[in-house]
């Protein structure tokens, strides 16, 4: 099952994907999760995020990350929010013009027979938009990481 979703961002491409590109840190999802670790660096890394109220964390392994194109690519391995056996995000930042951004995301699911599609769209396009907008308080705050040009992987 295929799920595209967009989010739109307050603030220039560059500077939200500086902040999306350090797979590892996820502090602008503070608000859904309370701790994230992350193991490695670059493609093939990991990040666990653990949510509110839960020792069990969702595990993503980092696959693509293209710097020019603002486009990286994850694999869901555990999740605690989203009932599917295989999940991978695709997901690309464009410029709608100097200060305002867009997320491109493509969701592949493999849910389980038992889940209904409709409510597990309902699902990921919440997150998908729960998660632009916690980047959007994020910046507006003042968040910020390193430009890509400056950072390691």
């Amino acid at each position: 099952m295929r799920i595209p979703c967009t989010t739109e961002f307050a603030f220039p491409a560059p500077r939200v994907w500086a902040v999306l590109r350090d797979f590892g840190y996820s502090h602008y999802l503070s608000s859904i999760f309370w701790k994230v670790e992350a193991e490695g660096s670059g493609i093939g890394m990991t990040r666990r995020l653990y949510r509110h109220g839960d020792n069990t964390p969702s595990i993503h392994r980092l696959e693509v990350l293209d710097d020019e194109a603002m486009h990286l690519v994850y694999t869901v391995l555990q999740s605690r929010l989203i009932p599917s056996t295989s999940m991978t995000v695709d997901m690309r930042i464009v410029a709608v013009d100097a200060k305002r951004s867009r997320g491109l995301l493509s969701w592949e699911l493999s849910p389980p027979e038992d889940v209904d599609e409709e409510q597990l769209f309902g699902l990921v396009t919440g997150l998908t938009e729960a998660a632009g907008q916690q980047m959007n308080r994020f910046l507006e705050r003042g968040g910020d990481r390193p430009s890509p040009a400056s950072s390691e992987d």
